[in-house]
């Protein structure tokens, strides 16, 4: 079904919410209870979310309420009106595997698995193309492929790949002497008339603090995400 929604984020609630899910004005709700689904899913131009549990304020419009990294990603302002299709949850194939590219840093005791289980399982729906924030962490995850087909719906097993990490460690004190030593001989081999060269990579710095939630809080209502709890590296 379409409705003429107009789209905000959650930054305008009354109360804090941190979850991935939309959630609609209750009038928007009763329009989707006019048929029967599990769990609606919104579909913008750009990007799909589930829809959570209804706002209690702004009871005669319909509106949806969205994270703001996810109204970012999809590049509308708030107070849009978008002629929105919802999707119900059954007419999409459930996921069976995931996998993602990192963009970003890593730091090198986190597992994403841990981070992502709850807010995925709040979002419900993934396609091709898609990136999402890493919670807590300054970094993006783009999905690059999925199966059974380019957009599923997360719900059941599916295996979870994690590709191209970079990790961030923290220097030792031994590895800064060994830093010193290897600078000294460098000198040393440059006093001395002989060729040096040294590796140079280029980082490139991307500011993801505009795109990144807090950490996640349930609400009530939800499918749980249940993938296969595989720890990153096949650990």
């Amino acid at each position: 079904m379409n409705c003429l929604v107009s789209v905000y984020s959650k930054v305008y609630l009354e109360t804090e919410d941190e979850s991935w899910s939309a959630r609609p004005t209750k009038n928007l709700m009763r329009r989707l209870h006019s048929q029967d689904s599990a769990r609606w899913i919104a579909a913008f131009d750009g990007g799909r979310i589930s829809v959570g549990d209804p706002v209690s304020s702004f009871t005669s419009s319909d509106a949806l309420f969205v994270p703001s990294w996810f109204l970012e990603f999809i590049g509308l302002e708030d107070g849009a009106q978008v002629e929105l299709a919802f999707e119900k949850s059954e007419a999409l194939p459930k996921a069976t595997r995931l996998s993602f590219k990192v963009i970003g840093d890593i730091p090198g005791d986190v597992d994403v698995r841990d981070l992502l289980e709850e807010p995925l399982s709040q979002l419900g729906v993934l396609e091709v193309g898609q990136m999402i924030p890493i919670p807590i962490i300054d970094g993006l995850l783009l999905l690059q492929e999925c199966e059974p087909e380019n957009v599923v719906f997360l719900d059941g097993e599916a295996d979870l790949e994690i590709e191209n990490e970079s990790r961030v460690t923290t220097p030792s004190a031994s590895s800064d002497s060994d830093s010193a030593a290897a600078a000294a001989a460098s000198q040393q081999d440059q006093d001395q008339g002989q060729d040096y060269q040294t590796p140079f990579t280029q980082v490139e710095e991307i500011d993801f603090s505009s795109m990144l939630p807090p950490t996640t809080l349930a609400p009530s209502g939800f499918i749980p995400f249940q993938g296969v709890g595989r720890r990153l590296g096949g650990r």
